[in-house]
């Protein structure tokens, strides 16, 4: 189960970089950076949302939400972990024999 998603994150993440890299910035250039450019973009309303805005969205919040299945199920598994080597701890000290009965007299 975790197998599937870390490779459901790993396939997500690499789609969250090509799709980020394949939009278009908003002024985002070198000559926005001095001044150049439109000035009235930051004022100006906000384009409509595309398909690639609302793909990275739905990648973001799946993203999200496998990292949290991945930790939630990590602990689950850490907890029975733990209390499995306890149980074999707490043995190893019940069949244990004191050491001083080993001395020789």
């Amino acid at each position: 189960m975790i197998t599937v998603f870390i490779v459901l994150q790993v396939l997500i993440a690499i789609s969250l970089v090509v799709i980020i890299l394949l939009q278009h910035g908003k002024g985002a250039d070198i000559g926005s950076a001095f001044g150049g450019g439109n000035n009235n973009a930051m004022f100006a309303p906000a384009d409509a949302t595309n398909i690639l805005t609302k793909i990275t969205w739905g990648l973001v919040i799946a993203f999200f939400s496998i990292t949290i299945a991945i930790s939630a199920y990590q602990k689950t598994s850490l907890d029975s972990e733990l209390e499995v080597f306890k149980n074999s701890q707490s043995q190893e000290i019940i069949e244990e024999k004191p050491l001083i009965e080993d001395l020789p007299e």
